[in-house]
C-alpha cells in the first residue's frame, strides 16, 4: 500500500511519541536507516539465525559490529526478519520492542560481584607476577568498559563513617579514571536522545518538503493527533517562517550525530540529508 507525503511525514512525526525506556534503542535503529551501508548489511542479515555464540561470527554480522556495537545486537535479535531495518520503529511489533530495547539495557554503574566474577577475577590475581606492581592486584580489567575491583568494608563502623569513606573512595578513582561529567539538559539520558530524535524527524520533513509546509504539517499533525508536538519554533510572519536557522541548526546536528554513532566511510552521509541539499538545488535553479 503506498503512502503520501502527508502519511510519511506523519509517520515519523510518531517516532517523537516514544515511550522513554525505547528511546536508546530507537535512536540507533532510525539513524542506522539513513545509511546505504547499514541498510545493505541488514538485509544480508535478514534471513540469518543468531542463537549461538558461533553465528555471531557469521558475515556480515562483524563488520556491522564494527559499525555500532549496539545496533549491531538490536538486528542480530530481531532477525531472521523480512525487511529487516526498512520499516520504521513505531512498526515493530511490541514484542520486537521490547526485545531490541532489552539488549540495550546497560550494565548497572554499580552492584556487587557475582560469585562467578569473584571466582573470575581470583583465578587471574592467581596467574599474576607476585613481582608485579601492587595496583594490579587491586583493580584488574575485567570488561572493555568496566572493572572488577576488590574492596573491603568494615560492616563494625558506624553508617555515617562507612559512607564518608565509601564515597570519598568512589570521588578518587572518578578523577583516576577521568569520568566526566555530564551537566545541563542531557544530564538525563532521555532527554539527549529526544533532542537527537527531534533533529531526524526535522531532517526528513525538510528533505521532501520547504520548510513553510513542514511547519503546517507539524500543525495539522497536533490537531489531527492531539499531541503536543514540537520540533522547532513554528511561527510564520507574512507566510514566511521566523526561525529558519534553528531548523537548519537542528538538521545539522543530526548529520553530526549520524557521523558520531556510526564508523561509516567519511564520504557516506545521511540519506535524507542528501535528499534535502539536492531539493535546496532544485530550489536555487527554478529561482
Amino acid at each position: 500500500m503506498k503512502t503520501g507525503p502527508q502519511e510519511n511525514a506523519f509517520a515519523d512525526l510518531d517516532l517523537l511519541n516514544v515511550a522513554k525506556h525505547e528511546l536508546h534503542a530507537c535512536t540507533l535503529y532510525e539513524y542506522g536507516r539513513e545509511s546505504d551501508s547499514i541498510t545493505a548489511l541488514a538485509r544480508e542479515m535478514q534471513d540469518l539465525t543468531f542463537r549461538h555464540t558461533s553465528d555471531f561470527s557469521t558475515p556480515p554480522y562483524p563488520k556491522l559490529h564494527g559499525i555500532n556495537a549496539g545496533l549491531a545486537v538490536i538486528l542480530a535479535n530481531l532477525a531472521p526478519k523480512p525487511n529487516l531495518l526498512t520499516a520504521r520503529w513505531t512498526t515493530l511489533s511490541k514484542s520486537e520492542r521490547r526485545l531490541a530495547t532489552k539488549v540495550l539495557t546497560p550494565e548497572p554503574a554499580f552492584r556487587g560481584a557475582t560469585a562467578g566474577e569473584a571466582f573470575t577475577y581470583a583465578l587471574a590475581v592467581e596467574n599474576l607476577d607476585r613481582n608485579e606492581p601492587r595496583h594490579k592486584f587491586c583493580a584488574l580489567p575485567i570488561w572493555a568498559d568496566g572493572e572488577l575491583m576488590l574492596v573491603r568494608v568494615q560492616w563494625n563502623q558506624s553508617r555515617t563513617e562507612i559512607k564518608r569513606q565509601a564515597n570519598a573512595w568512589i570521588e578518587r578513582m572518578l578523577c583516576r579514571k577521568n569520568v566526566q561529567s555530564i551537566r545541563g539538559r542531557h544530564a538525563v539520558p532521555s532527554t539527549a536522545f529526544n533532542d537527537r530524535m527531534r533533529e531526524l524527524v526535522a531532517m526528513r520533513l525538510l528533505a521532501h518538503s520547504p520548510l513553510r509546509e513542514v511547519i503546517e504539517i507539524v500543525k495539522h499533525y497536533r490537531q489531527k493527533t492531539g499531541c503536543d508536538i514540537h520540533l522547532y519554533a513554528d511561527r510564520l510572519e507574512d507566510k514566511r517562517p521566523t526561525s529558519r536557522t534553528a531548523w537548519e541548526n537542528g538538521i545539522e546536528a543530526a548529520r553530526k550525530t549520524f557521523k558520531k554513532l556510526f564508523k561509516l566511510p567519511g564520504t557516506e552521509e545521511p540519506i535524507s540529508w542528501r535528499l534535502y541539499q539536492e531539493r535546496k538545488k532544485e530550489n536555487k535553479k527554478s529561482r
